[in-house]
């Protein structure tokens, strides 16, 4: 559900429910993200602010922040799509070697010994950056509350 929409569901519960439109910013402030913008709760108890640009207010910072997260998270993507980490092949070993690397005790991937492939230091790394970008695309996904759409400030419960 994008903002408007969001928007335009406060507003049909509030008709349902008989709340004054003096109200429905207070409503409508207490039902968005706490941490969307701190000006908000100002403007929520704020007279002269109308309902309607009140709306818009809410509705133009939800868009920002939405547009402000698919900009990190294309920044974050492009640094690791330009981190350049040695990528090793792994490579074709005969028997005989495979034998002579597993009797000197060495990881055929990197030859260098006291671990398993499992626990290579080298294959750590890449993990580690798949991991981080897995966990980031998650948080982004999960916290989403707008679509980068124009705003529109005319939410009056007729919508």
């Amino acid at each position: 559900m994008d903002i408007h929409q969001f928007i335009r569901k406060v507003n049909s519960l509030a008709d349902k429910a008989g709340i004054d439109k003096d109200l429905r910013k207070t409503t409508l402030y207490e039902h968005i993200p706490a941490d969307l913008d701190t000006r908000l709760l100002k403007n929520s108890k704020d007279s002269r602010i109308s309902y309607e640009d009140f709306t818009a207010s809410v509705a133009d910072i939800a868009v920002a922040r939405h547009r402000a997260q698919e900009e990190r998270k294309e920044r974050k993507l492009t640094r690791l799509e330009t981190t350049t980490v040695p990528v090793k092949e792994t490579p074709s070993l005969s028997e005989k070697e495979k034998n002579a690397l597993m009797d000197a005790g060495l990881y055929f991937l990197c030859k260098k010994p006291g671990h398993q492939s499992r626990h290579c230091p080298d294959c750590k790394i890449i993990a580690n950056m798949l991991q981080a970008f897995d966990h980031e695309e998650s948080d982004t996904q999960s916290s989403s509350i707008a679509k980068n759409t124009p705003s529109d400030s005319s939410f009056d419960s007729e919508n």
